[in-house]
C-alpha cells in the first residue's frame, strides 16, 4: 500500500512541462513496469529513455568522464551543452 501510494505513477499524467525519464533496464531495484511505459507514452511532454546498462539511479556503467563513472550525469551534462548551443545560435 506504501509503495502505491508513493509511486509517481500516480502523478505522472499531470507532468505540464518537458521531462525526459532516463531507466535502466538492469535495474535490481525497481524494474521497468508496463504501467511506466503505458504513463510515459500517454503524456507527449514525456520522453522515457532506456538503457541495457546502468543498475539503479545511474551508478553504473561506461562513462565519457574518467573521474564520474555515473551515466546519468553525463547525459545531464550531455543535454545542458546542447541547450546552450541552441541559446547561442537563437
Amino acid at each position: 500500500d506504501y509503495y502505491f501510494k508513493a509511486s509517481a505513477l500516480n502523478t505522472i499524467g499531470n507532468i505540464s512541462v518537458p521531462t525526459r525519464i532516463f531507466y535502466s533496464l538492469n535495474d535490481p531495484i525497481v524494474p521497468l513496469s508496463t504501467d511506466l511505459i503505458s504513463s510515459c507514452q500517454s503524456n507527449s511532454r514525456i520522453v522515457l529513455e532506456t538503457r541495457s546498462d546502468g543498475g539503479h539511479a545511474g551508478f553504473e556503467g561506461l562513462s565519457v568522464s574518467a573521474i564520474k563513472p555515473y551515466w546519468a550525469e553525463d547525459i545531464l551534462i550531455r543535454e545542458i551543452h546542447e541547450r546552450e548551443r541552441e541559446l547561442e545560435v537563437a
